[in-house]
């Protein structure tokens, strides 16, 4: 955002409006209210933001009533401009002299910032000793332009997006053959790391290279190396080995280190299996706990009410503690207490409308 400030001369103690009108035009660019310096009487500063670059006019206004106005140049950059007698720019020359008669010259040397420019459209220019920005030049007499390129630069094979051919890149340190650029590798930065090269023929690389399907493989063969008899393991579409070969079949289990308790082949049967699989069964009703054994379990206080879920010894011991400890009733409220008579195991609530009484669940 520029904000331009525009100083100017009037008055002392006016209360001032400005407004600015671009040159020819009688629409309003930008307009304020200017403030008058504190120290320096009679200088006025309004600022205006972003007014496009251009010569204005500066109208001023006291009490809605005008009161002349003044000329200034602004470009779209933040800064303090001053405003300026209206100069007709074709009368004016730029050079020490007085100029000729109608014209009024400039001195260069009591200009500030003299490299700076304005855009002047439309305008002829005898001569200027200064830098300029030329849009376009209609008149080439007396000069040439010239550009210096790279040697070999014309021969590189450049397509319309400006990309080069890479089958014309060598990748050495020289200079490559004719129509051909060298690169030196120890000035690139990350040489060692690696592009997509699509469909690209390469002669010869000489960096580490990811090598997708390689369509050329003379002069090179890959090898590998496996457990001996490897080829001899049945190996099934699944990946899984179909099987295991046994070295032998033995009566006496000494040649199978590590598995002294593992079941000889001519011993694991049909029959044998399937009394495997119902071993559970077989355990379970061949349990030897006893009836008198289950109704002998000790019980233990609860800790919390039993959830609907809880096993039956659980169930049971609530049953067992509701009927023996100690409680107490309120008109809202029945507490169980736990065998110390204090602490709290369960509340729940209730109520009695005179026809129903109502307990909630224990918690």
């Amino acid at each position: 955002m520029a904000i331009q400030t525009v100083e100017f001369a009037f008055t002392t103690g006016q209360t001032i409006g400005t407004y600015l009108y671009p040159i020819g035009s009688d629409v309003v660019q930008a307009s304020g209210f200017a403030t008058e310096a504190t120290n320096r009487k009679t200088l006025y500063t309004v600022p205006f933001t972003d007014a496009p670059a251009g010569r204005y006019t500066l109208q001023y206004s006291v009490n809605s009533v005008g009161y002349g106005f003044d000329y200034v140049s602004l470009i779209l950059v933040s800064g303090t401009y001053r405003v300026t007698p209206n100069i007709n720019v074709a009368e004016t020359l730029g050079t020490v002299s007085t100029g000729a008669a109608g014209y009024v010259g400039i001195d260069w040397s009591k200009v500030n910032s003299p490299t700076s420019y304005n855009s002047f459209t439309n305008t002829a220019i005898s001569g200027v000793n200064l830098p300029v920005v030329v849009g376009t030049n209609n008149d080439k007499t007396g000069y040439s332009l010239t550009q210096i390129f790279p040697t070999n630069f014309s021969s590189l094979s450049i397509d319309t997006t400006g990309r080069v051919d890479i089958a014309k890149i060598l990748g050495t340190t020289n200079q490559g053959a004719a129509g051909y650029v060298g690169i030196d590798w120890s000035k690139v930065t990350n040489s060692a790391f690696n592009n997509n090269l699509t469909n690209t023929a390469i002669s010869g690389v000489n960096y580490p290279v990811i090598v997708g399907t390689n369509n050329d493989k003379t002069g090179y063969s890959l090898s590998q190396v496996f457990p001996p008899n490897f080829s001899v393991l049945g190996i099934m579409t699944t990946g899984k080995v179909s099987g295991v070969v046994l070295t032998d079949t033995s009566t006496v289990n000494t040649d199978m280190r590590g598995t002294d308790s593992a079941a000889l082949a001519t011993n694991y049967t049909a029959a044998r299996a399937v009394k495997l699989d119902n071993l559970d069964a077989t355990i379970t009703s061949r349990s030897t706990v006893t009836v008198d054994q289950v109704w002998a379990k000790a019980l233990t206080e609860l800790a919390v009410v039993p959830g609907i879920t809880t096993d039956a010894l659980s169930a049971l011991n609530w049953i067992f503690t509701l009927a023996r400890n100690r409680g107490t009733q309120t008109s809202t409220t029945q507490i169980v207490l736990k065998d110390d008579s204090v602490t709290t195991l369960g509340t729940a609530t209730t109520s009695d409308d005179g026809t129903t009484f109502i307990r909630g669940k224990f918690a």
